[in-house]
């Protein structure tokens, strides 16, 4: 059987660790997902590939490395494809964006976890506390193929979120 994109991005693509942030807790629930947020919204951007991308195009690349924790981050925003595996294809922010620092805004591709719609009302209240508090230990496993992105679990700690609901 052929494989949907999807699926071969679960099945061959490197795994990353992204840490979450808070989500807005008045953005209204949607049934059968958790709303969920990249911690990071902005990455460097050279002035030459902010030429290279020039006004009109704004879609680029995000290079991905990871910390000293085992954390994936952007390291930088790029306008052609990288030579390397570790990028996703992401929207970049408007020129007029740009800070004084040289970062700029990025979409980051997963803002969403689907589950049982029973169970994830409970697992979106779950989320919220452990992405605020502290320890802010709630982040998501996705893995990356091609500059292709897929969800594989929402973690807290070292557990699935799953294993937090009744």
């Amino acid at each position: 059987a052929l494989m949907n994109a999807n699926e071969r991005v679960l099945k061959h693509g490197i795994t990353y660790k992204f840490k979450t942030a808070p989500v807005d807790p008045y953005d209204i629930f949607r049934g059968r997902y958790v709303a969920i947020r990249n911690e990071q919204s902005m990455a460097p951007l050279t002035a030459e590939e902010n030429k290279k991308l020039g006004q009109k195009k704004r879609i680029g690349y995000a290079v991905i490395a990871v910390d000293q924790d085992g954390y994936a981050y952007v390291e930088r925003l790029v306008a052609e494809k990288p030579q390397t595996e570790n990028y996703f294809k992401t929207t970049i922010g408007y020129s007029y964006s740009m800070t004084a620092d040289g970062t700029r805004y990025f979409k980051f591709p997963i803002d969403r976890y689907y589950m049982n719609e029973r169970k994830a009302p409970q697992a979106e209240d779950v989320y919220r506390e452990y992405s605020t508090r502290e320890k802010r230990d709630a982040y998501m496993l996705v893995r990356v193929l091609d500059g292709e992105m897929v969800i594989e679990r929402l973690m807290i700690g070292s557990a699935p979120i799953e294993d937090y609901l009744k």
